[in-house]
């Protein structure tokens, strides 16, 4: 007899967005409804730094679909992968996405040159 665990399945269509050089926006989909095994009580998305192999995590409860990560190393490339939860534990993590964080840029500081 196998052991039920969480979901079959990880969450869809993620994406990232650069929002300053320092933090990006994660976003995801559901885990398809015949792959939940239960309800989604919550979403782990793992981001480790390639430079180096730094692993970080946070979680967010559902039905928050979207994770706002800061703190990031400027001009460096990360891995990020998300995986949901439920009563009986996390199922499989995502494909892999890659990122990379901006350069400051000089438009970035609040000094305007004239």
């Amino acid at each position: 007899m196998t052991q039920s665990i969480g979901p079959d399945a990880a969450p869809q269509n993620i994406s990232v967005v650069n929002k300053t050089s320092a933090s990006i926006l994660i976003m995801w989909g559901e885990v398809p409804k015949s792959k939940r095994q239960g309800r989604i009580q919550s979403y782990k998305v793992d981001y480790t730094s390639t430079t180096n192999n730094d692993k970080k995590s946070k979680t967010v409860q559902a039905p928050t679909q979207h994770l706002e990560i800061d703190g990031l190393q400027h001009n460096t490339n990360y891995t990020i992968t998300v995986m949901a939860s439920t009563s009986k534990g996390y199922g499989p993590a995502s494909e892999p996405i890659f990122v990379a964080t901006d350069q400051d840029s000089k438009y970035s500081s609040l000094h305007v040159l004239v």
